[in-house]
C-alpha cells in the first residue's frame, strides 16, 4: 500500500504553492493510493488556522486518491501541550506532534523527551515526528520503546 501521510499544502505557508487537489493529482500520477494532508497547526506562522481545520471535508477522494486529513501540531512545552483545541483534533483523522523552534524552547535531553512523551498521551496524536535535529536532543531509545506499546 503506497502512501504519504506527512505532507503540507499551500495552507502551511511554506515550501509549496500546491492545493490539496494539486497534491492528489500528483500522487495519483505516481501510483500512490492514500495521501495524508498534515498542514501545520496555528502555532506556526502563516499556517492553518482553526477555521481552516474546521472546514476540511472528510471521507473524500480526489483523482482516485483516498485523502486523510490531519495536522502537524506544535508541542508547546514540557507538559506536551499542543496548539489546536481538542474539539477540532477530534474531527481530524490523525495528528502528528512535532517540535519547532518558534513554539518550543529546547531543553535538556530529558526535558525534550518528556515533552514528546507527554504529547504522545493525547488520544488524537497518532504519529510522533522526530527529526534528528540537534536543536532538540531526545532519548530515542526511550521514545522508541514507548511507541512499541
Amino acid at each position: 500500500y503506497s502512501f504519504d501521510i506527512h505532507t503540507h499544502s499551500i495552507a502551511s505557508g511554506h515550501g509549496t504553492t500546491c492545493t490539496i487537489s494539486d497534491m492528489a493529482k500528483a500522487v495519483s500520477r505516481k501510483g500512490l493510493k492514500l495521501l495524508g494532508i498534515t498542514d501545520h497547526g496555528p502555532g506556526t506562522l502563516a499556517a492553518g488556522t482553526s477555521s481552516y481545520f474546521r472546514s476540511l471535508t472528510y471521507g473524500e477522494k480526489r483523482f482516485g486518491i483516498e485523502l486523510l486529513f490531519g495536522v502537524e501540531l506544535n508541542i508547546l512545552d514540557i507538559d506536551g501541550h499542543l496548539d489546536l483545541k481538542i474539539e477540532l483534533l477530534g474531527e481530524l483523522d490523525y495528528a502528528i506532534a512535532s517540535m519547532h523552534a518558534q513554539n518550543y524552547k529546547s531543553g535538556t535531553i530529558e526535558e525534550n523527551t518528556s515533552a514528546y512523551l507527554n504529547a504522545m498521551t493525547h488520544p488524537c496524536v497518532k504519529v510522533r515526528d522526530i527529526v534528528t535535529n540537534p536543536a532538540f536532543p531526545v532519548d530515542y531509545e526511550t521514545l522508541g520503546s514507548r511507541c512499541q506499546r
